[in-house]
Order: structure tokens, then C-alpha cells, then sequence
């Protein structure tokens, strides 16, 4: 706290300070009021060199008309010698160069064994009146209030050097007047005798300097000593709305003044008649009038008051400053919302000039930071970077200021909450003119921290859910293959029994248990083939096809199946279409659907004891041309969000399924190029249907014509090393 109250003490007199400066600075042009440019000059160095503590400063003023202009500088008493005013020149020139469009805001150099930095200022929109530089050996010379100083003591001087050569002008043209009226007297002394012809010369001089009057573009009046109008030209009628017959013989204060200020004016011409001085001495000023309409105005007025004779005569030039009010506060009301949207933009923004030096950061960004604005302008914005990122950053910047290139790092920027460092990105774009130079650099920085966590704790998920998945992969190939294989082992186990009991008969049966030992070397073979095209199936290997006729693929499912549906009093009756064409496909996988779908019709169908257990086998052939399988129950039925989800992973409606086997049979469809599906029936029970196409997928590898299912490649001690 103690702290901040220093700063927020040291801030205040900073400000008291430049305010106390600019006041004197805007009083300089009372001090130099009908001063020479020497005079200009002088006080100019005197005061810049109070205000500022310069250890040079340099001012050259030129003359109008071409003869040896006013040349002054003054150095520090430190400096090792003083050098004239000429010589100073000469080596200024040396560092800026001779052209003043590419001078830029600051230049440095060294002046005997210290180096400065040097600010140069045309006076004059191109430097016609002449060149102001200030030079210190401060690095951070010129900040922005000294910039500010040394621009508005510029502008002072550049309005006394106008008004001084406004002067200068006047008095010649008074002087060639006067010049031109005592010649022309002696000439109306010399041809007295012509003196007609003198008179009609004078007035057409009258009347073109009348023409020249009232061409004018500015307002002029003349008024005599008592205040009353004696002329008023054209310009005049079109600005104040009184036309000239109206306007002579008035008193100028109750046409042009405001009312509030008509005895301010009266008593203003009376001190000037007595006395000789007063505010008509101020030439030039801005005030308000008035016009008939009653509507009041800006105005710049210039009186120049004329002694002829004992008399006094005052000619008022006036000119309506109302459009350039407008524009003025149009400019500054510009320059208020460009302020005002930049401090609320709700962002951390700054800008920077065409070498890279930052000279503005919104409050966003001071907040932020907790630093203070001097701190961050130039090059201070590197502190608050973290030290491990500070070069990498102030090297990426200098190489984007000087390819013109845009800007974006990711550093880790201090910030005032805890006094910690926070992940923030920087960007900057070069702001360009019409030839492609910089013109200013304007950035942005964002605060990403709690993004970048975010990204750091997504990856670590990431790597998480991918081992997880792999693990509940491993699990449900592993219950996908018990499942599948269940039923081929059900029957090697079931025909070996039968087997044994054939051979204990007696006599024993022989042929039936030769017989009973083929189907078990069958349903072996059958199993390996499960297990072989499961393995193919979930490790995305090509599934080997052959040419499949689906009904009698569906007839040796049936005749498997057939005990089992008879004990669970299942009635079953297909319909098998005689026009099938044949399909490619894996007749194994293919079985295996048909077996699952034709079980869990079964199943779907034992709590079933008021109707009879029915279960429709049918095939058919679409429109599309594909051939299509369905078997449908009578059983307890699925309704349609179990009809949706009957095909997902480890989703079972049984109390004691694992929900593999539908899952297992899409997978094979889907291989296949078709399609599988449920509907509930119109009346009790469930339709499972599947869809493939009768043309050969380029996904598959059709079988070799010599190969056999019971080949010792496929048995299931092959499929158990092989797994």
C-alpha cells in the first residue's frame, strides 16, 4: 500500500507537472505578440530547455523571402566544447539526411563522446518555416509527455512565425501603399490641371478596390471611431444575413455581437481610443457572433485598426470557422470512441511503431500484468515474460518487424493475481500503407492458460480410453468366441454320448456310431471354422467366400437345430423362396446369423404358455436383387427403442445373455455389403431380418476350389495356436 501511494504521489506530480508545462507552452504565443523571429527563437530555446533539460537543442527559422534565415542552438555546459549554431546544423543534417519525409520520430548519434537521441519537428506543414530538434542522452528520450511538450511548443511557434509574416506582409503592403498614395499625390500636385480625369481615375480605383472587396472570401466591415459600419462586402451580406444598405450606419456591436458581449466591446473600442491598446492590438482571435436570424456562431476575426488623419478607421476581417468547429470536434469525438472501445474491448490490447517499440497497452493489460504503462513502453514489455521464453519471444518479434511479417508466440506472461505465470498467445499484425511501409503494429494477447490444461488433461484421458478400449476389446472378442463356439461343442459333446451308448447296445450299433462319430467330426471342424472366421472377423482381415445357396445353408441350420427347437416345443415351418439366386459370401459366418437368429427366436418364445411357439424361417428375393433372410416368433416381443439398440454391444433383453451374438451377427452382415434389422409383428412377437447382395464384394477372397472346411489349417488345435 505504502508503495502504491508513492507511485500514485509520484504519478500525480508527473501530471501536475506536464500540466503546468503545457499551460506555460499555450501562454508562449502572449510572450512573442508582435515579436521578430529572433525573439521567437530565443524563447523557444529558453523554454524547452527549462522544461525538458536538453542537452541540445536546435532551431532554424527561415526567411519568406529567400535572404538568411535565424540559426540558435544551445548545448549543456557539460558538452566538451560549444559549437555554433552552423555547425550544429551541419552535423543534424548529417544524421536526419536531406529529405524530411524520411526522417522518422527519433534518431540517434553521438555528439563528441555522448551519444543522444534526437527529435526533429518541421515547422510548417512542410517545413517551409523552419526545423526544431531536441536532442538528450536519455535512452527512453522522448516520452510520451515530453513528445506532447515539444509538439505543442512546435505548433505555438509555427502560429507566431504565420503571424509574424502575416505582419511583415501587412506592413509592406502599408508601406507600398503609402508609397503608392505619396506618389499619386504628387502626381495630382504636378497635373493639377487634369484634376476631371484625377477624379474619375480614382473612382475606378475605388471601384475595383470595391470589386476586389467584395470578391473577397472572407467577410470584410469597416467602422468608424464611433462604432458605426462603414462598409460591409458581399461576403459579409452572405454570412450575417444584413445586406450592405442595411448594415451601413449601424453600430457593428448590435449587428455581429452577442448581446452578452456588446458592453464588453464598447468599453474595449473606448480604452483603444484613449489609450492606444487594448484586445483590438490581439489582431486574430476566435469568438462568437451572431446572425440576423438571431443564430450564434464561430467566427475568427482579425481587426487591424488605421490612423487617417485624427481619425481612426478599424477593418474587420471575418471568417465563418463553423464547419471547421465541426470538424475539429468530430475529430476529437473520433479519437474519444477509438479510446473508449479500446479500453472496453474486453481483451488485452497494444500497440507498437514501425520499429517494434510498444507505446500503448489498454487497461485490460495493465490489469492483467499489475505493471505500469512506462514500464511496459519500448522494449520493457520482455519483463513480463517468463525468463525461460523472453528470447525466443524478443527474437520471433524483431524478425516479424523487420520482414513486415505477422506476429504469434505462446509465452508464459506474468500475471498480478498471485504473482504467477499464465499461458498467453501474442499476436500482432503490421498495419500498412498504400506502398506496403508500416505504419503502425497493432497486437493482441490472450490469456490460454486454463486451455492448455485442458489440452494436457484431454491428451492424458485420450491415452486412458485408448487402453481402456483396448481391454474391452480383448474381452469382447474373447466372450464373442465362447459364445459362437457354445453351439458346435454342445453338438460334438451331445453325438459323442449318442455314440458311446450305440456301442454299449447289444448288440452294438456300429453303422449308427460311425455315423454319430462323423457329425461329431463335423460339428469339430464346424467349430474351428467359427473360431478361425471370428478371429479373421474381429482382427479386420478379408473374410474368405465361396459360393453360398442361403436355403441350404438355412436347411442344415434347421436340421441342427431341430432337437432342440422340439424340446422346447417350438413348431417350425419355413418358407424358402425356389427362385433364390446363389450368394458370395462365408457360409460359415453366414450359418452362424442364421443359427443366432433361429436361437433367440426360441429363447424369445419359453415364457410363452397361452398361444402356441411358432417360428416362421423365410427367404425371399427384394427389388434391389438382393436375398434377404427372416425368421419370426411369437414371443414375449421387443418394443422399438429394444428393436434400436438389439444390435449394440453387451445390450441383451435375456436374464442370462451377454448381448454378443446379434452384435457378432451385424458385424458378419455388414461384412457381407448388407444389412440387418427387427421390427416388432403385428401381432405377439418380433421379425430379425438381414439383407445381402447376390453380386460378389471386392472385400472378399473367394475359397480355392481344393480347399476343405476340415483341413488341418482350419482344426481347432490350428485355431488355438493361431489365436
Amino acid at each position: 500500500m505504502e508503495l502504491q501511494a508513492k507511485h500514485s504521489g509520484e504519478d500525480v506530480k508527473r501530471l501536475q507537472r506536464c500540466i503546468s508545462d503545457l499551460i506555460s507552452t499555450m501562454a508562449l504565443p502572449a510572450l512573442w505578440s508582435g515579436g521578430d523571429p529572433s525573439q521567437i527563437g530565443r524563447t523557444l530555446i529558453d523554454v524547452l530547455h527549462r522544461m525538458l533539460h536538453l542537452e541540445l537543442i536546435y532551431v532554424n527559422l527561415k526567411d519568406p523571402q529567400g535572404e538568411p534565415g535565424v540559426e540558435m542552438a544551445r548545448m549543456d555546459s557539460s558538452s566538451s566544447r560549444a559549437m555554433p549554431p552552423g555547425e550544429v546544423g551541419a552535423m543534424l543534417q548529417q544524421f536526419m539526411g536531406n529529405d524530411p519525409q524520411k526522417w522518422i520520430a527519433r534518431i540517434d548519434g553521438r555528439v563528441g563522446d555522448r551519444s543522444l537521441s534526437f527529435v526533429p519537428l518541421q515547422l510548417g506543414l512542410h517545413g517551409e518555416l523552419g526545423l526544431l530538434v531536441a536532442g538528450a542522452e536519455r535512452s527512453d528520450f522522448p516520452g510520451p509527455t515530453e513528445e506532447l511538450l515539444l509538439r505543442v511548443a512546435s505548433n505555438q511557434a509555427v502560429i507566431a512565425l504565420h503571424d509574424f509574416r502575416r505582419r511583415n506582409e501587412q506592413k509592406r503592403q502599408a508601406d507600398e501603399l503609402d508609397r503608392r498614395v505619396a506618389q499619386r499625390t504628387r502626381e495630382l500636385a504636378a497635373a493639377n490641371q487634369e484634376l476631371e480625369l484625377s477624379q474619375q481615375q480614382l473612382c475606378k480605383t475605388e471601384e475595383r478596390t470595391r470589386m476586389i472587396i467584395d470578391t473577397a472570401l472572407n467577410a470584410v466591415v469597416t467602422m468608424d471611431a464611433s462604432g458605426m459600419v462603414t462598409s460591409w462586402n458581399k461576403q459579409a451580406e452572405t454570412v450575417f444575413g444584413w445586406s450592405s444598405d442595411e448594415a451601413i450606419g449601424q453600430r457593428m456591436s448590435e449587428l455581429i455581437i452577442p448581446p452578452p458581449q456588446r458592453m464588453s466591446h464598447e468599453n474595449g473600442l473606448r480604452h483603444f481610443l484613449a489609450t492606444g491598446e487594448g484586445p483590438l492590438l490581439q489582431r486574430r482571435i476566435e469568438v462568437n457572433s451572431f446572425r440576423r436570424d438571431g443564430v450564434e456562431f464561430p467566427v475568427e476575426l482579425e481587426v487591424i485598426p488605421l490612423k487617417v488623419g485624427d481619425d481612426w478607421v478599424f477593418s474587420a476581417f471575418v471568417r465563418d470557422i463553423t464547419e471547421s468547429r465541426r470538424a475539429q470536434e468530430k475529430l476529437r469525438q473520433s479519437e474519444l470512441n477509438l479510446r473508449q472501445m479500446t479500453e472496453t474491448i474486453p481483451e488485452m490490447l497494444w500497440s507498437a511503431t514501425p520499429d517494434g517499440a510498444i507505446d500503448y497497452c489498454n487497461t485490460r493489460f495493465l490489469d492483467y500484468t499489475g505493471v505500469a504503462a512506462d514500464e511496459i513502453m519500448g522494449d520493457g514489455w520482455t519483463r513480463l515474460i517468463h525468463p525461460d521464453d523472453v528470447d525466443a519471444a524478443a527474437r520471433e518479434w524483431a524478425a516479424c518487424v523487420a520482414g513486415g511479417t505477422p506476429y504469434r508466440v505462446e509465452v508464459r506472461a506474468i500475471h498480478a493475481s498471485g504473482n504467477t505465470h499464465r499461458w498467453c498467445v501474442m499476436n500482432a499484425l503490421p498495419l500498412l500503407d498504400k506502398d506496403g511501409c508500416i505504419l503502425k503494429w497493432h497486437g493482441t494477447v490472450v490469456d490460454m492458460h486454463d486451455w492448455k490444461q485442458a489440452q494436457e488433461t484431454l491428451r492424458h484421458t485420450q491415452a486412458e480410453l485408448a487402453n481402456l478400449s483396448q481391454v474391452m476389446t480383448m474381452a469382447q472378442l474373447t466372450a464373442a468366441i465362447a459364445h459362437e463356439v457354445n453351439q458346435p461343442l454342445s453338438g460334438i459333446v451331445t453325438n459323442a454320448s449318442t455314440c458311446l451308448r450305440m456301442l454299449n447296445a447289444d448288440p452294438p450299433n456300429v453303422e449308427g456310431a460311425r455315423e454319430t462319430a462323423r457329425r461329431t467330426i463335423r460339428d469339430g471342424n464346424r467349430a474351428a471354422d467359427v473360431i478361425s472366421r471370428l478371429r479373421a472377423l474381429f482382427s479386420k482381415r478379408q473374410a474368405a467366400t465361396e459360393t453360398v445357396d442361403l436355403n441350404e445353408a438355412a436347411r442344415e441350420v434347421i436340421a441342427l437345430l431341430l432337437n432342440m427347437l422340439q424340446r422346447a416345443r417350438v413348431s417350425l415351418r419355413s418358407e424358402l423362396a425356389d427362385d433364390l439366386p446363389l450368394v458370395a459370401g462365408d457360409r460359415v459366418q453366414l450359418q452362424q446369423v442364421i443359427m443366432n437368429l433361429v436361437q433367440n427366436a426360441s429363447d424369445a418364445m419359453i415364457d410363452v404358455h397361452d398361444r402356441s411357439r411358432q417360428l416362421l424361417l423365410r427367404t425371399r428375393r427384394d427389388e434391389a436383387d438382393h436375398v434377404c433372410l427372416s425368421v419370426q416368433d411369437t414371443g414375449v416381443g421387443l418394443d422399438s427403442q429394444a428393436a434400436s439398440r438389439a444390435f449394440d454391444p453387451f445390450y441383451t433383453t435375456k436374464s442370462g445373455g451377454m448381448g454378443i451374438g446379434l452384435a457378432v451377427s451385424r458385424s458378419i452382415i455388414e461384412n457381407h455389403q448388407g444389412r440387418i434389422w427387427a421390427r416388432p409383428n403385428d401381432g405377439p412377437g418380433t421379425t430379425f431380418s438381414f439383407c445381402i447382395p447376390r453380386s460378389p464384394s471386392s472385400e472378399f477372397v473367394e475359397v480355392p476350389p481344393n480347399s476343405s472346411r476340415g483341413s488341418a489349417a482350419n482344426s481347432p488345435a490350428e485355431v488355438a495356436r493361431n489365436l
